[in-house]
């Protein structure tokens, strides 16, 4: 737990990198009107927010809008940092296309009833499957999927027919006993394994994570770590917490997320986000 007595280490601190999902959009997938104003009152006061979450493009463009502050974002869970005033990713490294493939193939000749999702530059996952996705326990996503999606027919002969080099792929499974079927199935495949959303489960490239992609970002503004703050909520949020100089977890985050934080802050739902940003960065 680190000294946060004195306002003068509070000062040091000159860039905030917000999880999203949990974490600044409440559970209606909204950012309050609180968490905007510190978030602007920071930017006005030199400081730098940037968004590192699990999301791709597509499915943050929607909130460019309302944050015309942040200039940047980890996406991706640390694949790549975007730069959104000059719209170009200034840094990227997807999953090898043979890593992808193997992945595809373990996972169809299993048989298992799974919800497929691949992040490019685009969001992509099987028509059929939307209006199911009850099921599998992302309801609270379907319409944001029903805008902003690329369908496919069949997403397993989309991807084995034309095979390449995606951010991520995302399996949305009905309970957390078919997330750990999938997770053996597909062991010893080099990949990262990140649970989400209380039964998903994340691939992404082996060696990259959001903390991973705080660290390029730091690189790129010539930022200290030390000089970062992270705020999360959930597993995929761990190395980003690890990585950053204060670590604050959101009032509802997970028991393993609330004991690695140094501070816990209000909940998604009561400004957490605000209450990090004005406390601890201002």
């Amino acid at each position: 737990m680190k000294n946060l007595s004195g306002a003068s280490l509070m000062s040091n601190y000159c860039l905030i990198a917000l999880d999203m999902d949990g974490t600044l959009l409440n559970s209606r997938k909204q950012i309050s009107g609180k968490n905007l104003q510190a978030i602007s009152s920071a930017v006005k006061a030199g400081k730098t927010v940037c968004l590192c979450t699990g999301r791709n493009i597509p499915e943050i463009e929607e909130y460019f809008p309302v944050l015309p502050d942040v200039r940047y974002i980890i996406g991706d869970s640390g694949v790549f940092v975007f730069d959104i005033f000059e719209n170009r990713y200034v840094y990227s490294s997807p999953m090898d296309t043979d890593i992808a493939v193997e992945i595809f193939q373990r996972t169809k000749q299993s048989g298992e009833d799974v919800m497929l999702q691949i992040h490019s530059d685009r969001a992509i996952v099987q028509a059929n499957q939307i209006p199911l996705m009850e099921l599998y326990n992302m309801r609270v996503y379907q319409p944001l999927y029903e805008r902003i999606s690329f369908t496919v027919d069949d997403l397993f002969s989309y991807f084995l027919s034309a095979p390449f080099s995606p951010n991520k792929i995302n399996f949305y499974c009905k309970d957390p006993a078919q997330r750990e079927r999938i997770r053996q199935i597909l062991d010893g495949i080099d990949v990262e394994f990140k649970h989400v959303e209380g039964q998903s489960l994340e691939c992404i490239p082996r060696g990259r994570t959001k903390g991973t992609g705080l660290n390029k970002l730091c690189e790129l503004l010539s930022i200290p770590r030390d000089a970062a703050i992270a705020v999360g909520d959930a597993d995929n949020d761990a190395e980003m917490l690890e990585a950053a100089g204060l670590a604050i977890a959101v009032g509802n985050a997970n028991d393993t997320i609330r004991r690695m934080a140094d501070v816990i802050v209000a909940d998604n739902d009561h400004d957490g986000c605000a209450e990090a940003i004005e406390k601890y960065l201002l």
